[in-house]
């Protein structure tokens, strides 16, 4: 029964063209999500509340005003031309997390007998 429901308001969704608003709670917190239908599935794009959102001009008010020349725009498209590529996410691995295992069992190499569990 569940599958059905699933599916219909995935393909009214979808039929719509629209986006569906939802709440959801992750780690102790309530996010708003929105939900867009793709291929079988939805995915979810976690939205932010008006108070979490902050003004550009507090980020971008110092930001110098450069004028970009056609020959530095070239040189640029150049490089991403020669750089751009199919995303292949598992040529990717989380080194921060990998460096970080790695140092905590250095750590747990390193520690006195009396205090490895």
């Amino acid at each position: 029964m569940g599958h059905d429901a699933f599916a219909v308001i995935r393909e009214t969704i979808r039929e719509m063209d629209e986006v569906a608003i939802g709440r959801v709670v992750l780690t102790n917190r309530e996010h708003i999500i929105a939900l867009e239908p793709l291929d079988k599935g939805l995915v979810g794009t976690l939205l932010r509340y008006p108070y979490e959102v902050r003004s550009e001009q507090e980020y971008f008010d110092e930001i110098q005003d450069v004028k970009v020349t056609k020959d530095m725009l070239d040189l640029a498209r150049h490089i991403v031309n020669q750089k751009a590529g199919r995303f292949e996410p598992e040529k990717f691995e989380g080194d921060y997390r990998m460096s970080r295992a790695a140092r905590v069992r250095s750590m747990s190499d390193t520690a006195p007998e009396h205090s490895r569990a």
